[in-house]
């Protein structure tokens, strides 16, 4: 996704560090699992824990985050994915 060129860690990579972090602690897991609301439901540890690696809070916008936000802003974003 965009978010990645702005150093936020791919989380649907299942070779990646931090999947490899989430399925060490929570267990063996799909990682498209982890936004999946009725596994949430189930267990939401898997989605904790990945918010807790990745909230680091030094992340930089990149243009395509702050396009959307522009699109959001005057209301012309309908949906984001």
């Amino acid at each position: 996704g965009i978010s990645v060129n702005s150093g936020v860690p791919d989380f649907r990579d299942s070779t990646s560090e931090v999947y490899r972090s989430v399925t060490e602690q929570c267990g063996p897991l799909d990682p498209h699992m982890l936004f999946d609301l009725h596994h949430f439901l189930r267990d939401p540890l898997p989605l904790f824990a990945l918010m807790k690696r990745c909230h680091a809070g030094n992340f930089v916008h990149s243009a395509s985050h702050r396009f959307i936000y522009q699109l959001e802003r005057h209301g012309k974003l309908l949906h984001a994915y």
